[in-house]
This record gives structure tokens, sequence and C-alpha cells, in this order.
């Protein structure tokens, strides 16, 4: 009986986690796209075109960082992943740091 119980959490917990990823999938594309419009807009008062660049080629890496933080925040919320907290912590900020070098390797692009 003690086992069923632990195994019920366990699976109520991982689908939690699932749930938060699957969320986080989904909602990329609007949260993205609405954050960018509206930092574009604020970005057209500005007279140069810089910013509206440097705006346009973080996109796809920003939909990808919401990607990597659906699953980050689903990785922490399982209960028996404690150990290994540190493992995804440091892959969590090491794939910030593709991500701006992604963004910035397009940013090469459009000024070449």
């Amino acid at each position: 009986m003690f086992s069923e119980v632990m195994t019920n959490a366990l699976y109520k917990d991982i689908l939690i986690s699932f749930s938060i990823f699957l969320a986080f999938l989904l909602l990329r594309k609007v949260f993205v796209s609405y954050v960018f419009k509206f930092l574009l807009r604020m970005a057209g008062k500005i007279p140069t075109d810089v910013l509206k660049n440097i705006l346009t080629v973080f996109e796809r890496p920003a939909r990808v960082l919401f990607i990597i933080l659906g699953l980050y925040f689903s990785l922490l919320y399982l209960p028996y992943v404690d150990a290994a907290q540190d493992i995804i912590t440091r892959l969590f900020r090491s794939s910030i740091i593709v991500l701006v070098a992604w963004g910035i390797y397009n940013l090469d692009i459009v000024y070449s």
C-alpha cells in the first residue's frame, strides 16, 4: 500500500513536470512574439535601425530560451532530482551562453 501511494505521488509529480514543460512549449511563440512586438514598437521611436536589427536576430534564440526555461523548471520540479540540481543549473547556464552566441552570430551575418 505504501509503495502504491509513493508510485501515485511520483506519477503525479511527473505529470505536473511534463505539464510545465508542455505549457512553456505551447506558449513560447505567443509570449515571445508579444514581447518582441512591444520591444520593436519601443525601438521604432529610436531613429536608428541598430536596435531593430538586434531584436530581430535574437527572436529565434529567445524562443529556444523559452523552451529551455520550461525544461529547466520542469526538471527542478521533479522530486528526485536534488542530487543533479547542480548539473541541471550548469547546463542551463551553458545553454544561455550558447543562445547569446547564436544571436551574436546572427547579428554578424546581418552586418557583413
